[in-house]
């Protein structure tokens, strides 16, 4: 009888349970009598609060925000199809934020239908969260394979859209160059621009010295003032923008079969150089561990060039455009191809999704042609993916894209013409926080000792804690 009375007991407890941690986020879809769906689609996305910034044709908030106008617009657009569906946009971080609220939804049966993701897709893959797509020929054909490539599993079964991308370029503060040189106010300085690398290290060199002659090389003043800025951001933000630097070179993280090659020669040529630029960066560009304080550094105007993705920008308002260029950034020396690193995000559907072909077909619309258009005149500097929309922005007279085109252009360049597309960083399902330390600590040492010996054992060590050994 006690044994019959604690099983009741313990199926109560696992019903209540059930009940109250494990009802789905959403119930599922329906449709009414007029054959409309009803109902409620959850897309958990990741960004941080932006600025409105209206002269650099982007408004509040990026790409995943709420009330940003690309969302809205795209809310609009699904509205047209689906009148009486609810689109409910979440804003849940990035990163590790929004892949730990993931982890988290996935233990107690609380996910969302849609999932934004960047880098941590492959993981989640393996993690087996996301529902294997049926994509129509159309849409493949319109989009560069190596963006399909982000969000498609070992097995070779597709999991995601991808739905928009950035790249690197440069970017220069016309008024340092303008003063260096002794330049009028409103002159051009395109020709004062490096057209190598090694050309940036001899321009840093000659920038920095300027200001070191005017206000001594001891003073507040010129120590802050940089003639190349270093983005050291702690993790994953300092592998993306230093993973930029060994791609250019011809390195990476991984080769095309996905084996780790971070101690390779040209990853060694890359930090060379990043080195070789330390004596003409401003104090603090070793520490710094913050994305906003890397773009309020660079848009202070004590920054005279960087190398930094599309969004940089965007997210600022009250600062004078004018007084920044864009421009591509150079083929690194001894390097015949362009390889850069892009960033694409991707549009996944979860196993729990309560209309996966409801889900499919909100995803079939945001890479369409139309949606596409707009993502270029509407979000925070992002570059769309179908490759018919990038060759009609590179010769429109529309005047919202040819304003975009100011800022612009230069990275949609760097996306049509770069040889080697090399996306986002490696996944890993464990011990992804020590990797990634491991990561940050080695970049902190090189930096501080700038020695071969000591590129070489640190790229070592990482390469190790990569590969599992």
């Amino acid at each position: 009888m006690k044994k019959t009375i604690c099983a009741l007991l313990t199926l109560a407890l696992l019903l209540a349970c059930f009940v109250s941690c494990g009802k789905p986020v959403n119930p599922d879809l329906s449709t009414d009598d007029e054959g409309n769906v009803v109902g409620t689609i959850t897309v958990w996305g990741g960004s941080t609060p932006f600025h409105e910034n209206y002269a650099l044709g982007s408004v509040q908030g990026n790409n995943y925000d709420p009330d940003c106008d690309t969302s809205n617009g795209f809310i609009k657009k699904i509205k047209e199809k689906y009148p009486k569906l609810n689109v409910n946009i979440e804003n849940k971080g990035f990163g590790t934020e929004l892949n730990t609220a993931l982890r988290n939804a996935k233990i107690s049966n609380n996910m969302p239908d849609i999932v934004v993701g960047e880098q941590f897709i492959q993981s989640q893959i393996e993690l087996n969260y996301f529902e294997p797509l049926a994509i129509p020929e159309a849409t493949k054909k319109a989009i560069p394979d190596s963006l399909w490539s982000l969000s498609r599993g070992k097995d070779g079964k597709q999991y995601g859209y991808p739905a928009m991308t950035g790249t690197f370029a440069l970017i220069y503060n016309k008024k340092i160059f303008r003063e260096v040189y002794n330049l009028d106010r409103n002159a051009d300085v395109t020709e004062y621009l490096p057209q190598s690398m090694d050309e940036i290290v001899e321009k840093a060199a000659y920038i920095k010295e300027f200001y070191n002659t005017k206000y001594g090389a001891n003073s507040v003043k010129a120590r802050n003032i940089s003639g190349f800025y270093i983005n050291a951001v702690k993790g994953v933000g300092s592998a993306y923008r230093n993973g930029l630097v060994m791609n250019m070179f011809g390195g990476g993280f991984t080769d095309k079969n996905g084996n780790f090659i971070v101690d390779c020669e040209e990853n060694v040529k890359a930090f060379k150089w990043l080195t070789s630029l330390l004596p003409y960066t401003s104090t603090g560009n070793i520490a710094t561990t913050n994305e906003t304080d890397v773009n309020t550094t660079i848009l202070t105007g004590n920054v005279a060039m960087c190398f930094e993705i599309a969004p940089l920008l965007a997210p600022f308002g009250g600062i004078n455009v004018d007084d920044f260029g864009v421009t591509s950034l150079p083929v690194a020396d001894g390097q015949k191809e362009t390889n850069f690193l892009v960033g694409s995000t991707s549009y996944m559907i979860t196993k729990e999704c309560s209309n996966k072909k409801v889900a499919q077909d909100i995803l079939e619309m945001m890479v369409s042609y139309d949606m596409q258009m707009q993502i270029y005149k509407t979000s925070t500097n992002r570059i769309p993916v179908r490759s018919d929309v990038i060759d009609e922005i590179l010769s429109s007279t529309d005047e919202d894209i040819v304003k975009k085109n100011e800022t612009m252009l230069p990275f949609v360049l760097a996306f049509k013409t770069a040889d080697n597309l090399v996306l986002n960083l490696p996944s890993f399902t464990k011990n992804y926080t020590n990797i990634w330390d491991t990561w940050s600590n080695a970049i902190q040492m090189i930096f501080t000792q700038k020695t071969d010996s000591t590129i070489r054992t640190q790229l070592g060590n990482v390469q190790k804690i990569m590969s599992g050994k």
